[in-house]
């Protein structure tokens, strides 16, 4: 079954392994928010989702240097996750095999994410809203 999730990260995400085989695991925080009959808004209940990331997903995961609280949309799969432990007990967790994930430009990024991008992308300033300066008259 497929998802997307909009959310924010819970913590940074861990790695593992190599540029060979490369493993990112991210949880998001996922709250519905609703209107009330009276017009304000209420945020609904928050739902924790296990998310992993392979190869080059994780990769690209990793040089975005997400940290925690990052805004992110993540749109993967579902998949039933069962194992047991040392002492026998069965456990499941419901995943989310990462397809694609990104940074929610519609809410408020944190400037060490952006700043890291930067760098990342080889980008000098932040030209954000370069628009907004017209650019300087030539000769």
């Amino acid at each position: 079954m497929d998802v997307s999730l909009v959310g924010n990260l819970t913590e940074a995400p861990e790695f593992a392994g190599d540029e060979s085989k490369a493993r990112a695991s991210l949880t998001v925080a996922v709250s519905e928010s609703y209107r009330t009959a009276e017009g304000t808004w209420q945020s609904g209940e928050t739902m924790f989702w296990h998310c992993w990331a392979w190869g080059k997903r994780a990769l690209a995961i990793r040089d975005a240097g997400w940290v925690k609280g990052t805004p992110v949309v993540v749109q993967g799969t579902l998949r039933a996750n069962v194992w047991r432990d040392r002492d026998g007990q069965t456990h499941r967790r419901t995943v989310v095999d990462v397809r694609a994930a990104g940074l929610d430009i519609t809410r408020p990024v944190p400037a060490s994410v952006v700043q890291r991008r930067q760098e990342t992308l080889g980008v000098g300033e932040d030209r954000t809203h370069a628009w907004d300066t017209p650019p300087a008259p030539t000769d």
